[in-house]
């Protein structure tokens, strides 16, 4: 009996996707469930190649998120502002997001060849004396 009532709430609709247009079927449990969001279920699920390359930068959010827990010295705020900052990058919203951290240590957040990175540099302090020496 709860199964049949499952069943009855299931309904297709349309969806187009975002990156290409094409539309395809979507099967979604809520009645009610917006135009928006049927076409967000529509181009996660889309087989073109921006649809496969977001896909991809989502997956990666969650890889660099957790990188940047494990791997990165910084402090709590500057490791939560620098995951603030992924999926917006993902998104193309934002092209690049760089913390300054101290006077030689810099974390930036972008997309490099395709791939979603963060890094943290640090630049060497060179002390020259008077005669040109290291």
């Amino acid at each position: 009996m709860e199964k049949e009532k499952e069943e009855k709430k299931r309904t297709e609709r349309l969806g187009t996707c975002r990156f290409c247009q094409q539309q395809r079927w979507v099967e979604h449990i809520e009645e009610d469930a917006s135009q928006e969001t049927i076409n967000e279920i529509a181009s996660l699920e889309c087989d073109c190649i921006d649809a496969r390359r977001a896909r991809e930068l989502s997956n990666s959010v969650a890889a660099v998120k957790m990188n940047i827990d494990r791997n990165m010295e910084l402090l709590r705020p500057v490791k939560d502002a620098l995951k603030a900052c992924l999926e917006p990058i993902a998104a193309g919203e934002m092209v690049k997001a760089s913390f300054r951290i101290d006077d030689l240590t810099t974390a930036t957040v972008c997309i490099r060849q395709g791939r979603l990175t963060c890094t943290q540099t640090k630049k060497e302090d060179i002390i020259v004396d008077e005669a040109g020496g290291r």
